[in-house]
């Protein structure tokens, strides 16, 4: 009997059979790597043309490996791509480097191989849009813009249009993880330059997040790119975030823990007693206070988030961070003079300018509550809320108690606000009472004939005098006013004026209007009569 001969089966054996070969392809050379970085003694022997060819070699193994089995190898290509090809390198540099500063040779080599591993990032997300059909727009800023209008399309299958669903969620899960990996690389041109912009890193994780919002990696990513900004409190807020996500990355607990010992250990080396504190309220720097504000609400939130019996009554913690909040809302928006900015022409001077938009200053150190902050405690608030509720705790009623105070400071706040800025447009912008009066007497009297009246105006002062001439304007005081002010007398009389002259003005309207109608009506009777 002849074999059957089942030609799909073939295919497959065959395509497993590569990625097997591959697989040990990139092991052996992942091997000859780890052996170069254990042998190195300077950071220029981990770019020496022998180690880079195996580099480039590990990255094509990995990229055909990736594509040619996605739900059998993909996930094992992305890993050897990201460890041997790029973090490993990063982190053996570190260790290399003498007495942690980098050398312009050690700067030039670093930044050709984050350079190289963004950009082939970038490839990788074009060729995952384009093998499994990916679209991206509205998630990244920079997805895959195919015109093929005009073009000629050939028929195909409906069957080679059919892709894997385990494929497809496998290559949006790889878009995510390429797009952590481009954060990643991103923040590592920190340690090469410290003045390099921390928000291009911030950028990929955010667009990640916007991705699946479900896994937790990139808000422990945003964390440790955050640092000791704004006294921690961005870093906190992330690693809460991440462990609060449906997939939480393990380490960002640990992250979180050591964040928060070291803002108890600085809360008792500067910290005095509650009554030290409130004398200093006042004399203490903006920025200095808002730290003491920030660093005792990490501490409440130490207690509340892991669930701890406290050695200090939390309640003190509470009242005293409550009357810091309250003090810290008061300060507002700092400009270079120390003045109220005064805009002229909608324009702004350019230091100004550099305020609102922001300086790494002024994240290190800020000197009054911006939204961001207050929305991140208030946020940070309610997952401890969350969290106790869900263990059953006992201390959810203290949570609930000081987020609802928070909450009613900040309305107070906001009506504060509201008020002085209503009260401040209205006195400003609107003349007083007796200049309007003044303005409408004017604009009435000239409405009238020569007859009615003189208008004189004197040059100690506003007199308004009206000599009658006329039966319909006797009667009438003149309403005079010194220096362009008058008492509240002098203007109740100019209203009762204008109110005069205005019932005066709609009789003369209404008599008009009777007259013109009587003479309608009459000429309508004579054209009836002639008809």
């Amino acid at each position: 009997m002849k074999k059957s001969y089942n030609p799909i089966s073939d295919v497959r054996n065959e395509s497993v059979e590569v990625s097997r070969r591959l697989y040990r392809a990139i092991s052996d050379v992942s091997r000859h790597l780890d052996d170069c970085r254990g042998r190195a003694q300077t950071c220029s022997d981990l770019f020496s043309p022998s180690v880079e060819t195996q580099r480039v070699k590990l990255r094509e193994y990995c990229e055909r490996l990736i594509f040619s089995d996605p739900v059998g190898y993909g996930r094992k290509g992305e890993e050897l791509l990201w460890r041997k090809g790029y973090y490993d390198v990063v982190t053996t540099a570190k260790r290399l480097r003498k007495n942690n500063i980098w050398s312009p040779l050690e700067v030039a080599y670093m930044q050709g191989h984050l350079a190289a591993g963004v950009g082939h990032y970038h490839h990788l997300l074009f060729r995952l849009q384009i093998e499994f059909k990916l679209d991206l727009h509205g998630i990244v800023d920079f997805p895959l813009q195919i015109y093929d209008g005009g073009l000629m399309k050939d028929k195909v299958s409906s069957s080679s249009n059919t892709l894997d669903s385990g494929c497809v969620d496998w290559a949006k899960q790889a878009a995510h993880r390429c797009l952590v990996y481009l954060g990643d690389l991103s923040r590592y041109f920190l340690d090469l330059y410290p003045r390099w912009d921390s928000g291009l890193a911030a950028r990929y994780y955010l667009q990640a997040l916007n991705m699946n919002v479900d896994i937790g990696m990139p808000h422990n990513q945003l964390g440790t790119l955050s640092g000791t900004s704004n006294y921690g409190l961005d870093a906190a807020y992330h690693y809460m975030r991440c462990l609060t996500c449906r997939q939480p990355f393990e380490g960002a607990e640990g992250n979180l823990r050591r964040l928060l010992e070291k803002n108890t250990q600085w809360l008792e080396e500067h910290c005095k007693s509650q009554n030290d504190q409130v004398e200093d309220t006042l004399s203490i720097h903006h920025a200095e206070h808002i730290h003491r504000l920030f660093a005792r609400f990490l501490l409440l939130i130490d207690i509340w988030f892991f669930d701890k019996t406290s050695l200090i009554e939390s309640h003190q913690v509470c009242h005293q961070m409550l009357l810091d909040l309250q003090h810290c809302l008061t300060y507002t928006k700092p400009f270079p003079n120390g003045d109220d900015c005064e805009m002229k022409a909608g324009q702004l001077d350019l230091e100004q300018l550099s305020i609102f938009q922001g300086s790494e200053e002024i994240q290190d150190r800020p000197e009054y509550l911006r939204e961001d902050l207050v929305f991140k405690m208030i946020v940070m608030s309610l997952l401890c809320m969350t969290k106790l509720q869900t263990s059953g705790s006992q201390q959810v009623s203290a949570v609930v108690a000081f987020t609802l105070a928070m909450f009613s400071q900040l309305v107070q706040q906001v009506i504060h606000h509201i008020q002085d800025s209503v009260f401040n447009i209205s006195f400003q912008s609107l003349p007083s009472p007796t200049t309007i009066a003044s303005s409408s007497l004017e604009l009435n009297l000239t409405d009238f004939s020569a007859r009615d009246g003189n208008i004189k105006i004197p040059h100690d002062g506003i007199n308004i005098s009206q000599q009658p001439s006329d039966q319909s304007c006797t009667g009438e005081s003149a309403v005079p006013l010194v220096n362009g002010c008058a008492d509240e007398n002098d203007s109740q009389e100019a209203k009762a004026v204008i109110k005069k002259k205005k019932s005066k003005l709609l009789q003369r309207l209404r008599k008009r209007r009777r007259r013109r109608r009587r003479r309608l009506n009459s000429s309508e009777d004579s054209d009836l009569s002639d008809g």
